[in-house]
């Protein structure tokens, strides 16, 4: 069995504000720090993979200009196989603006371009793009261009690949429920969190959510809790993974570092959903102790000496 993963979403640079409180509306407030890193959903879940020593292709889309380059060579230079990233002549590249305060907690401002600059579908009508799924074991999406994570989402199907879906809040309200739901029903492993739930359902727990999500199509849903670890549900079984105590630094990309982890070691190293999730509960913790997206990252020896550290060694 192959034991490749690709990605297909959003890249771009994360400017990160750090602050001792959010200001209140219409007061002004000096920020302590000010930083710029690699960023995007699905451009910090293929470092994450890349770090644990997965096999992964990031297709996402660039400006043609120097925060592109930065962003390429940086993807480059964390193993990240980046050969059929598109570069558009007539974008910039997306950034992102991220204030984060003394407790760890984010607010972000999202650049319009981190949607446009995803290629269209017609990018993936292609011989090499048809090549490279052909080596592929599973496809990694987020919906924040609907249609190119739906066209790809079926083809990874006909092709007897496996699909899992990073499905975030904003997807819903940019493109309504009825689209995203044809979305997953094209999805075996749904990577929620609990605002998508509430915009898909309103008002339910993270268990009534689960069963709900396993009746529309994906196999499995791992519904992540913050402080409280994550949900896992597949079959009958429902199960809460505990979240191991830190004190964040910066909670940013922690979503991210739990989602490769887990696919990592679920799906291509096949290991229980219970176990999988323990080690992505581990993982985003391990991020959540440095400023910025992919910096804190674990590499698979840092995992493991966590682990070791509370006494676990499965890896």
């Amino acid at each position: 069995m192959a034991k490749i993963i690709m990605s297909v979403g959003e890249i771009c640079v994360d400017w990160v504000l750090t602050v001792e409180r959010f200001p209140e509306a219409d007061e002004k407030l000096y920020y302590l720090e000010s930083s710029h890193f690699p960023g995007g959903v699905i451009a910090n879940y293929s470092v994450g993979v890349a770090r644990l020593g997965g096999d992964i292709y990031f297709i996402g889309g660039v400006g043609k200009d120097e925060w592109g380059d930065y962003l390429v060579n940086h993807m480059k230079d964390e193993g990240v196989k980046t050969d059929y990233m598109f570069v558009h002549k007539d974008k910039a590249t997306a950034i992102n603006f991220i204030i984060v305060d003394r407790e760890g907690t984010k607010r972000i401002l999202q650049d319009p371009g981190l949607r446009t600059n995803i290629p269209e579908p017609s990018y993936f009508d292609n011989k090499e793009i048809e090549e490279l799924m052909n080596k592929v074991a599973h496809v990694h999406l987020s919906a924040t261009r609907l249609e190119t994570a739906l066209a790809v989402a079926k083809k990874a199907r006909e092709k007897g690949l496996t699909v899992s879906l990073d499905l975030e809040s904003h997807a819903i309200v940019s493109y309504g429920k009825e689209q995203v739901l044809e979305l997953l029903r094209n999805v075996d492993l749904l990577l929620p969190n609990k605002l998508s739930l509430k915009s898909l359902f309103g008002e339910v727990t993270p268990d009534e959510g689960a069963r709900k999500l396993l009746g529309l199509g994906p196999k499995t849903v791992v519904i992540t809790l913050g402080e409280r670890g994550c949900l896992v549900a597949y079959d009958d079984r429902t199960v809460v993974i505990p979240a191991f105590k830190i004190k964040p630094v910066d909670t940013t990309g922690a979503g991210d570092a739990f989602n490769a982890a887990f696919t990592l070691f679920h799906i291509i190293e096949e290991r229980s959903p219970e176990e999988s999730a323990l080690l992505a509960n581990a993982a985003a913790a391990l991020k959540c102790l440095k400023l910025g997206a992919q910096t804190g990252m674990p590499r698979r020896n840092e995992l493991r000496l966590f682990l070791e550290k509370h006494n676990l060694k499965i890896i």
